[in-house]
Protein backbone atom coordinates (compact mmCIF):
# COMPACT_ATOMS: atom_id res chain seq x y z
CA UNK A 1 0.00 0.00 0.00
CA UNK A 2 1.08 3.44 -1.00
CA UNK A 3 1.94 5.56 2.04
CA UNK A 4 -0.12 8.14 0.38
CA UNK A 5 -3.31 5.84 1.05
CA UNK A 6 -2.66 6.52 5.23
CA UNK A 7 -2.50 10.59 4.57
CA UNK A 8 -5.35 12.63 5.89
CA UNK A 9 -7.78 12.66 3.27
CA UNK A 10 -9.78 15.80 3.62
CA UNK A 11 -7.08 18.85 4.00
CA UNK A 12 -8.52 22.53 5.65
CA UNK A 13 -6.50 24.62 4.02
CA UNK A 14 -6.98 24.26 0.17
CA UNK A 15 -5.31 26.81 -2.00
CA UNK A 16 -7.42 29.47 -3.59
CA UNK A 17 -5.57 29.20 -6.93
CA UNK A 18 -3.55 26.09 -8.37
CA UNK A 19 -1.41 25.95 -11.13
CA UNK A 20 0.43 22.48 -11.83
CA UNK A 21 3.62 23.21 -14.14
CA UNK A 22 5.10 19.87 -15.37
CA UNK A 23 6.63 17.96 -18.11
CA UNK A 24 4.82 15.24 -18.24
CA UNK A 25 1.22 16.31 -18.84
CA UNK A 26 1.69 15.66 -22.86
CA UNK A 27 3.78 16.23 -25.57
CA UNK A 28 6.50 18.68 -26.53
CA UNK A 29 5.26 22.25 -27.01
CA UNK A 30 6.67 25.49 -29.15
CA UNK A 31 5.65 28.68 -28.76
CA UNK A 32 4.63 28.57 -32.41
CA UNK A 33 1.63 25.82 -31.53
CA UNK A 34 1.43 26.49 -27.44
CA UNK A 35 -1.41 28.12 -25.93
CA UNK A 36 -0.12 31.28 -23.94
CA UNK A 37 0.38 30.82 -20.78
CA UNK A 38 1.22 34.04 -19.51
CA UNK A 39 -1.93 35.40 -21.04
CA UNK A 40 -4.18 32.54 -19.32
CA UNK A 41 -2.31 33.54 -15.73
CA UNK A 42 -3.57 37.23 -16.11
CA UNK A 43 -7.08 36.50 -16.98
CA UNK A 44 -7.18 34.19 -13.81
CA UNK A 45 -5.66 37.23 -11.54
CA UNK A 46 -7.55 40.03 -14.22
CA UNK A 47 -10.59 38.98 -16.02
CA UNK A 48 -11.75 35.94 -13.59
CA UNK A 49 -10.92 37.94 -10.12
CA UNK A 50 -14.41 37.86 -9.31
CA UNK A 51 -14.03 33.75 -9.89
CA UNK A 52 -15.13 31.82 -6.44
CA UNK A 53 -13.73 28.97 -5.01
CA UNK A 54 -11.09 26.54 -6.28
CA UNK A 55 -9.40 27.06 -9.31
CA UNK A 56 -7.13 25.05 -11.01
CA UNK A 57 -5.15 25.04 -13.97
CA UNK A 58 -2.55 22.81 -15.81
CA UNK A 59 0.77 23.76 -17.92
CA UNK A 60 2.40 21.56 -19.90
CA UNK A 61 5.66 22.67 -19.99
CA UNK A 62 7.48 19.73 -21.83
CA UNK A 63 9.47 20.98 -24.76
CA UNK A 64 9.82 24.57 -22.90
CA UNK A 65 10.72 23.88 -18.81
CA UNK A 66 12.73 26.96 -18.94
CA UNK A 67 9.32 29.22 -19.28
CA UNK A 68 8.51 27.81 -15.74
CA UNK A 69 10.62 30.70 -13.81
CA UNK A 70 9.08 33.58 -15.88
CA UNK A 71 5.38 32.41 -14.71
CA UNK A 72 6.60 32.06 -11.33
CA UNK A 73 7.38 35.37 -11.35
CA UNK A 74 4.42 36.59 -12.93
CA UNK A 75 2.39 34.77 -10.64
CA UNK A 76 4.18 36.36 -7.43
CA UNK A 77 3.74 39.90 -9.02
CA UNK A 78 -0.39 39.69 -9.15
CA UNK A 79 0.11 39.01 -5.05
CA UNK A 80 2.40 41.86 -4.97
CA UNK A 81 -0.48 43.96 -6.48
CA UNK A 82 -3.27 42.91 -4.84
CA UNK A 83 -2.90 42.96 -1.04
CA UNK A 84 -6.11 41.44 -0.49
CA UNK A 85 -4.17 37.76 -1.77
CA UNK A 86 -1.25 38.34 0.54
CA UNK A 87 -3.01 39.43 3.88
CA UNK A 88 -5.98 37.22 3.57
CA UNK A 89 -3.80 33.99 4.04
CA UNK A 90 -5.20 30.66 3.84
CA UNK A 91 -8.13 32.12 1.99
CA UNK A 92 -6.59 33.44 -0.63
CA UNK A 93 -2.99 31.65 -1.13
CA UNK A 94 -2.12 30.47 -4.73
CA UNK A 95 -0.53 26.75 -4.96
CA UNK A 96 1.87 26.31 -7.56
CA UNK A 97 3.63 22.45 -8.82
CA UNK A 98 6.63 22.79 -10.81
CA UNK A 99 7.70 19.50 -11.96
CA UNK A 100 11.11 18.87 -14.15
CA UNK A 101 12.42 15.48 -12.61
CA UNK A 102 14.93 14.68 -15.45
CA UNK A 103 16.99 11.41 -14.93
CA UNK A 104 20.10 11.75 -16.56
CA UNK A 105 22.28 8.71 -14.33
CA UNK A 106 22.37 5.68 -13.93
CA UNK A 107 20.88 3.82 -10.40
CA UNK A 108 19.80 7.78 -9.44
CA UNK A 109 16.44 9.44 -8.65
CA UNK A 110 15.50 12.32 -9.84
CA UNK A 111 16.01 15.46 -8.12
CA UNK A 112 14.29 15.76 -4.52
CA UNK A 113 10.86 18.20 -4.45
CA UNK A 114 10.85 20.71 -2.17
CA UNK A 115 8.57 23.29 -0.12
CA UNK A 116 8.43 26.71 -0.59
CA UNK A 117 6.41 29.67 1.26
CA UNK A 118 7.31 32.59 0.10
CA UNK A 119 6.26 36.02 1.40
CA UNK A 120 3.68 37.04 -1.20
CA UNK A 121 1.35 34.00 0.32
CA UNK A 122 2.19 31.57 -2.81
CA UNK A 123 3.19 28.22 -1.93
CA UNK A 124 5.21 26.27 -4.15
CA UNK A 125 5.79 22.85 -4.28
CA UNK A 126 9.26 21.83 -6.64
CA UNK A 127 11.78 20.40 -8.50
CA UNK A 128 14.34 21.20 -9.50
CA UNK A 129 15.21 23.53 -6.67
CA UNK A 130 17.18 25.94 -9.66
CA UNK A 131 13.25 26.75 -10.18
CA UNK A 132 13.14 29.02 -7.72
CA UNK A 133 16.59 31.06 -8.63
CA UNK A 134 15.13 33.70 -9.34
CA UNK A 135 12.67 34.72 -6.16
CA UNK A 136 14.89 33.11 -3.75
CA UNK A 137 14.66 36.32 -1.79
CA UNK A 138 11.10 36.27 -1.60
CA UNK A 139 11.20 32.66 0.22
CA UNK A 140 10.26 32.57 3.66
CA UNK A 141 10.86 28.82 4.54
CA UNK A 142 11.72 26.04 2.50
CA UNK A 143 11.21 21.83 3.06
CA UNK A 144 13.44 19.12 1.31
CA UNK A 145 10.54 16.16 0.66
CA UNK A 146 13.32 13.28 1.42
CA UNK A 147 13.02 10.53 -1.95
CA UNK A 148 13.71 7.65 0.61
CA UNK A 149 10.74 7.51 3.30
CA UNK A 150 8.58 10.25 2.21
CA UNK A 151 5.38 9.58 3.62
CA UNK A 152 4.02 9.72 -0.29
CA UNK A 153 5.69 7.01 -2.44
CA UNK A 154 7.82 4.15 -2.06
CA UNK A 155 11.39 4.28 -1.79
CA UNK A 156 12.19 4.15 -6.31
CA UNK A 157 8.75 5.20 -7.20
CA UNK A 158 9.28 6.51 -10.94
CA UNK A 159 6.08 8.86 -10.95
CA UNK A 160 6.79 11.04 -8.17
CA UNK A 161 4.72 13.93 -9.65
CA UNK A 162 1.68 11.62 -9.08
CA UNK A 163 1.98 12.27 -5.47
CA UNK A 164 3.93 15.24 -4.74
CA UNK A 165 0.82 17.63 -5.12
CA UNK A 166 -0.50 16.55 -2.17
CA UNK A 167 1.75 18.96 -0.46
CA UNK A 168 0.49 21.97 -2.24
CA UNK A 169 -2.13 22.51 0.86
CA UNK A 170 -1.16 23.70 4.06
CA UNK A 171 -2.56 20.91 6.16
CA UNK A 172 -1.22 18.24 3.86
CA UNK A 173 -0.56 15.85 7.00
CA UNK A 174 2.86 14.69 5.94
CA UNK A 175 5.61 14.28 8.48
CA UNK A 176 8.47 13.94 6.52
CA UNK A 177 9.46 17.21 5.40
CA UNK A 178 13.13 18.37 6.79
CA UNK A 179 13.59 22.24 7.16
CA UNK A 180 15.78 23.68 5.11
CA UNK A 181 17.57 27.52 4.91
CA UNK A 182 16.15 28.95 2.11
CA UNK A 183 19.94 30.20 1.64
CA UNK A 184 20.60 26.51 -0.07
CA UNK A 185 18.66 27.68 -3.19
CA UNK A 186 21.17 28.64 -5.92
CA UNK A 187 21.67 32.14 -7.67
CA UNK A 188 21.36 30.79 -10.92
CA UNK A 189 21.53 33.35 -13.74
CA UNK A 190 19.84 36.24 -12.35
CA UNK A 191 22.81 38.52 -13.16
CA UNK A 192 22.53 38.77 -17.23
CA UNK A 193 19.62 39.36 -19.63
CA UNK A 194 18.21 36.23 -20.63
CA UNK A 195 14.89 35.45 -23.07
CA UNK A 196 12.16 33.55 -20.77
CA UNK A 197 9.07 33.58 -22.64
CA UNK A 198 7.82 33.48 -26.14
CA UNK A 199 4.06 34.53 -26.31
CA UNK A 200 0.99 33.52 -28.72
CA UNK A 201 2.27 36.51 -30.92
CA UNK A 202 5.96 35.06 -31.03
CA UNK A 203 7.05 38.04 -29.06
CA UNK A 204 10.03 37.74 -26.90
CA UNK A 205 10.59 38.58 -23.28
CA UNK A 206 13.28 38.84 -21.82
CA UNK A 207 14.11 39.45 -17.95
CA UNK A 208 17.30 39.94 -15.38
CA UNK A 209 17.73 40.03 -11.52
CA UNK A 210 18.74 43.79 -11.73
CA UNK A 211 17.67 45.36 -14.89
CA UNK A 212 17.07 49.76 -13.59
CA UNK A 213 20.38 50.75 -15.21
CA UNK A 214 19.13 48.63 -18.79
CA UNK A 215 15.38 50.36 -18.56
CA UNK A 216 16.65 53.59 -18.19
CA UNK A 217 19.29 52.98 -21.18
CA UNK A 218 16.39 52.07 -23.13
CA UNK A 219 14.11 54.93 -22.31
CA UNK A 220 17.26 56.85 -22.98
CA UNK A 221 17.51 56.18 -26.93
CA UNK A 222 14.04 55.87 -27.02
CA UNK A 223 13.84 59.82 -26.60
CA UNK A 224 16.44 60.55 -29.19
CA UNK A 225 16.22 61.15 -33.21
CA UNK A 226 18.29 57.79 -33.57
CA UNK A 227 16.40 55.28 -31.32
CA UNK A 228 17.82 52.09 -32.90
CA UNK A 229 20.38 49.66 -31.04
CA UNK A 230 21.71 46.13 -31.66
CA UNK A 231 20.31 43.19 -30.48
CA UNK A 232 22.16 39.60 -30.54
CA UNK A 233 20.50 36.48 -29.10
CA UNK A 234 22.58 33.70 -30.42
CA UNK A 235 24.42 33.78 -33.64
CA UNK A 236 21.59 36.72 -35.06
CA UNK A 237 21.76 40.00 -34.79
CA UNK A 238 19.29 42.52 -35.55
CA UNK A 239 18.51 46.13 -35.20
CA UNK A 240 15.91 47.52 -33.03
CA UNK A 241 13.88 50.85 -32.38
CA UNK A 242 13.87 51.53 -29.17
CA UNK A 243 10.47 52.79 -27.78
CA UNK A 244 8.16 52.83 -24.58
CA UNK A 245 5.57 50.83 -25.00
CA UNK A 246 3.79 48.62 -28.21
CA UNK A 247 1.29 51.20 -28.58
CA UNK A 248 4.06 54.04 -29.45
CA UNK A 249 6.40 51.14 -31.04
CA UNK A 250 6.94 51.90 -35.36
CA UNK A 251 5.23 49.41 -37.27
CA UNK A 252 7.27 47.05 -39.41
CA UNK A 253 10.09 46.74 -37.75
CA UNK A 254 11.88 45.55 -34.64
CA UNK A 255 10.85 47.15 -31.43
CA UNK A 256 12.57 47.02 -27.99
CA UNK A 257 10.35 48.57 -24.95
CA UNK A 258 10.56 47.55 -20.93
CA UNK A 259 7.42 45.93 -20.14
CA UNK A 260 6.53 46.13 -16.45
CA UNK A 261 9.61 43.63 -14.90
CA UNK A 262 10.70 42.41 -18.17
CA UNK A 263 11.92 43.99 -21.66
CA UNK A 264 10.30 42.90 -24.92
CA UNK A 265 11.00 42.06 -28.05
CA UNK A 266 8.34 42.97 -30.69
CA UNK A 267 8.02 42.43 -34.55
CA UNK A 268 5.16 45.29 -34.77
CA UNK A 269 2.84 44.45 -37.49
CA UNK A 270 2.28 46.65 -40.60
CA UNK A 271 -0.86 47.43 -42.41
CA UNK A 272 -1.14 44.42 -44.65
CA UNK A 273 0.48 42.01 -42.80
CA UNK A 274 -0.93 38.64 -43.40
CA UNK A 275 -0.50 35.62 -41.22
CA UNK A 276 2.88 34.23 -42.77
CA UNK A 277 4.55 38.08 -42.75
CA UNK A 278 3.19 38.12 -38.85
CA UNK A 279 4.69 34.66 -38.32
CA UNK A 280 8.24 34.88 -40.37
CA UNK A 281 8.95 38.69 -39.19
CA UNK A 282 8.04 38.10 -35.15
CA UNK A 283 10.92 38.34 -32.82
CA UNK A 284 10.93 34.89 -32.35
CA UNK A 285 11.82 33.71 -35.54
CA UNK A 286 14.21 36.59 -36.52
CA UNK A 287 15.87 35.19 -33.99
CA UNK A 288 15.98 31.62 -35.43
CA UNK A 289 13.63 30.09 -32.51
CA UNK A 290 15.91 30.69 -29.35
CA UNK A 291 15.36 27.99 -26.41
CA UNK A 292 13.44 30.00 -23.84
CA UNK A 293 14.74 30.29 -20.28
CA UNK A 294 18.25 31.32 -20.21
CA UNK A 295 19.36 32.12 -23.31
CA UNK A 296 21.42 35.56 -23.11
CA UNK A 297 20.17 38.31 -24.75
CA UNK A 298 23.08 41.11 -25.51
CA UNK A 299 22.39 44.81 -26.47
CA UNK A 300 24.86 47.26 -27.81
CA UNK A 301 23.84 50.85 -27.11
Amino acid sequence: MYPLLTMKRTPSILPHRTYLLSDTLGPLQSPCTADDHDVRICTDFGGFAWRQGEHLREINVNGRTGIAPHLLRLILSFHDRHRDLVENGDRTYTAVFLNQAERTEEHAHGTPFFVAETDANVRIVATPLEDLASIRNRIIALWELPNEGSGLFEAGEQFRSQFTPALLPRDHGTESLVARDPGIIPEGRNGALHFVYADAFLNMVSWQQHQEELRSRILERAGRSDPELGVRIGDREHQAVATTSLEAGKPGVLNIYANGDNIDLVGKWAPGYGNADRTRRSAYCLFDEPEEGYTPVNISF
